[in-house]
């Protein structure tokens, strides 16, 4: 098998979609500035710090200080006063409801605190990054909210989101993204942790914990998609995404709707996509 070293996120993309995937990667279109991803990444940062110093203001305040991201808040039209009051809030329902049960230790390296996990290994032919391992597993009721937690170490996803669409349970069950995530870190348990635009909706977290067997059909799985997507990249010139409905198919979900709909090599019928 090639030991060409294969993204997580882009194993993600390619699972959940291959013409997002073939617009992203082979074509290059360039999310990097979308709404969205500017506030998942602010709150990336702003969860590290908090995880670090326990006060949800200051680890929102912190974000704000950063005059490129403001450019970025008003090119977008997001109000910073709106979106900071918003951080805030959920800034601290974190603290109170996800990390109070998780116990993160926080590694100090070049300068700063980092709760990230940088990944890559060459027998597995993955890389990436890991959002948090936490010492504890959350135990969450059926309508994902926290409500205990297990000695036991687990890996996080956090998700930012923007939609009525969450995730639910099966989600998690079948995500190769939490599964290659607990494959990389070693450890049986993982979870997402949504956490939402939308202050009337609470954060809700989805936990999956892998028996050993599961673990080794993932890995197979894991490799066999991994080998899937390689070969597919040795072909760009003619890569040809699979017909099967996109299950976010939508303007609303997906930015790459419109460009999927249009006559171009990928489809010749809106049917197919």
């Amino acid at each position: 098998m090639s030991k060409r070293l294969v993204n997580f996120s882009s194993l993600d993309l390619f699972d959940l979609c291959e013409r997002k995937y073939y617009y992203e990667k082979i074509e290059g279109v360039d999310e990097k500035d979308s709404p969205i991803l500017l506030i998942g990444t602010a709150y990336h940062a702003a969860i590290a710090d908090l995880v670090c110093s326990a006060l949800p203001v200051d680890a929102a305040d912190k974000v704000f200080m950063d005059e490129a991201f403001r450019d970025s808040l008003a090119r977008f039209k997001i109000s910073e006063a709106e979106l900071r009051a918003e951080m805030t809030v959920n800034l601290g329902r974190l603290l109170t409801d996800v990390i109070y049960a998780a116990v993160i230790v926080p590694e100090f390296r070049d300068g700063k605190h980092i709760i990230e996990h940088q990944y890559k290994n060459y027998k597995t032919g993955f890389y990436g990054t890991v959002d948090l391992v936490s010492l504890n597993t959350p135990v969450v009721d059926a309508s994902g909210r926290v409500i205990g937690k297990t000695p036991s170490p687990c890996v996080i996803d956090w998700k930012t989101l923007t939609s009525d669409r969450r995730r639910s349970q099966r989600d998690a069950v079948y995500s190769p993204q939490l599964a290659s995530y607990a494959r990389a870190m070693n450890v049986r348990n993982a979870a997402f942790v949504e956490i939402p635009r939308n202050l009337e909706k609470e954060i809700r977290v989805r936990v999956v914990n892998y028996t050993e067997v599961e673990m080794r059909n993932w890995a197979s799985v894991l490799d066999a998609q991994r080998a899937a997507l390689i070969s597919r990249r040795k072909t760009k010139v003619n890569f040809k995404p699979t017909n099967r409905k996109n299950p976010l198919c939508s303007p609303i979900w997906c930015e790459h709707f419109c460009k999927c709909y249009e006559l171009s090599p990928l489809t010749s019928t809106p049917e197919e996509v």
